[in-house]
């Protein structure tokens, strides 16, 4: 390990609170941060071992209503509204001790508590209204050529106006119709026929859209973070979109595939790296700080950036992982100092070196969703934690909770808020995630190898029974 600089003494003796949709987004920080409290959207098997197993407080939604929902950033607001709500808001005023929130991304109302703290929680993230500006696809779509950044071929219009029959012309089909906001693909639209197109202008006809070309490639996604002089970021992976194992929505975001990268040209990294560092000073011109990531799409000659998110990922807790599995000091770890100590690591030249010049990763995570058309019941009860493929045959091997429980890559591990028999599930809501040491994703890194292909399908009849 590079250069520590002594940052994980400002760690100590402090207490932290992990805010966020999933509760286990904590684990592998929780190894450099004394989490005390977590509030949460899910709630599943897993989540009662973290429980079992520390003291840790934890506040859910879903262990209130009993209802796995599509839970999207939006719904963070919904943590402090409700029965939930006012005992969050009781547990968060009447602490005795000082409390840092670790949030996936910050919210209003989180906000507001902590100005009602006196001081007494601190929120470690960027602001909600800077977190609005950039979510915008649209803006950053407009910045980019001052950037010296290439965009989709595409354009923004007023959903409609667009013709169906001069869209095919331009872009060909399926093309691209892309709200300004919208998380893990749900706000993103292939378009193959004028009934399709009528159907999304019917409900939306002022709405301002991208529409844009289909781009057939692979889809690479990087973390990053902005501190007050440098970007600082980590190896890619290939995000699995559509995946039809996983979801029934084309765009949807089914997971990453970190070793995938071994797919991409070095020359394409390097894009990307160079991508990155330009959205980070933009972000960081305009006074945002902390944690970051940029979606891309690309084909035989360009990388092009689909749009900034400006908070934790979906990728982030298995980015965590990995470099803790390589003895590297965490990314998710630079954004935590800046917002509590910004001068342990306000010199470039003390940071480690595998922020600014990343390592390969190995290692993979897999997204199921519900794929039922209408609310189902879970009717299958699939114990989280580690287990074998032999020979086509999948056994349980042991309890765990993280990538670091596997011991080679013939095993993999069943978590995220793996829900309980009869939990009512939402359509296209997340059942789980399957975590490997090995790669997922075929050459050409839009399919699911046979191995991972058959993994799934397991677990989805193990949980949903069909």
């Amino acid at each position: 390990m590079v250069v520590p600089l002594e940052p994980m003494n400002v760690l100590n003796n402090r207490n932290f609170c992990w805010f966020g949709q999933r509760a286990l987004d904590c684990i592998g920080l929780d190894r450099f941060l004394n989490f005390n409290l977590i509030i949460c959207c899910d709630y599943g098997m897993d989540t009662e071992l973290v429980l079992s197993t520390s003291k840790i407080a934890i506040f859910s939604l879903e262990r209130e209503t009993g209802i796995r929902e599509r839970w999207d950033n939006f719904g963070l607001e919904r943590l402090l509204e409700g029965t939930v709500g006012s005992r969050v808001f009781s547990e968060l005023l009447n602490r005795v001790d000082a409390l840092d929130i670790v949030a996936y991304c910050s919210t209003q109302s989180l906000e507001r508590v902590a100005e009602m703290s006196g001081g007494q929680i601190r929120i470690l993230a960027a602001r909600t209204f800077l977190k609005q500006f950039f979510d915008s696809k649209i803006t950053l779509r407009a910045v980019l050529p001052a950037l010296g950044i290439i965009p989709i071929p595409g354009h923004v219009t007023r959903l409609g106006m667009l013709s169906f029959r001069e869209m095919s012309r331009i872009y060909e089909t399926p093309f691209v119709i892309q709200f300004p906001v919208g998380s893990g693909g749900h706000c993103t639209f292939f378009v193959s026929t004028e009934a399709e197109l009528l159907s999304l202008a019917r409900d939306n006809p002022h709405q301002d859209v991208i529409v844009s070309k289909y781009i057939r490639g692979p889809s690479p996604n990087i973390n990053a973070v902005v501190l007050d002089h440098s970007v600082v970021l980590s190896y890619p992976s290939v995000q699995l979109i559509g995946i039809e194992e996983c979801t029934n929505w084309p765009a949807g975001y089914c997971g990453n595939d970190f070793s995938a990268t071994d797919y991409l040209s070095d020359v394409s990294i390097q894009e990307i790296y160079r991508q990155t560092h330009r959205i980070g000073s933009w972000l960081r011109q305009h006074g945002f700080r902390g944690f970051f990531g940029v979606d891309f799409v690309m084909d035989d000659t360009h990388v092009y950036p689909v749009e900034v998110n400006p908070r934790f990922q979906g990728s982030t807790q298995m980015l965590t992982q990995l470099q803790i599995m390589r003895d590297e000091i965490p990314l998710a770890l630079a954004h935590t100092l800046h917002f509590i100590d910004k001068d342990v690591i306000s010199n470039p030249h003390q940071v480690p070196l595998h922020w600014c010049s990343p390592n390969p990763l190995q290692g993979s995570q897999i997204v199921l969703h519900s794929k039922e058309d209408t609310d189902s019941q879970v009717r299958g009860a699939l114990i989280p934690g580690v287990y074998a493929v032999t020979d086509q045959t999948i056994a349980y091997r042991r309890e765990g909770l993280s990538l670091s429980d596997c011991q080679n890559e013939d095993e993999f591990i069943v978590n995220c808020a793996v829900p309980h028999l009869g939990t009512l599930v939402q359509p296209g809501a997340p059942l789980l995630k399957i975590q490997t040491l090995r790669r997922v994703l075929e050459k050409g890194a839009v399919h699911l190898s046979a191995w991972a292909s058959h993994v799934c399908k397991w677990a989805y009849q193990n949980v949903m029974g069909s």
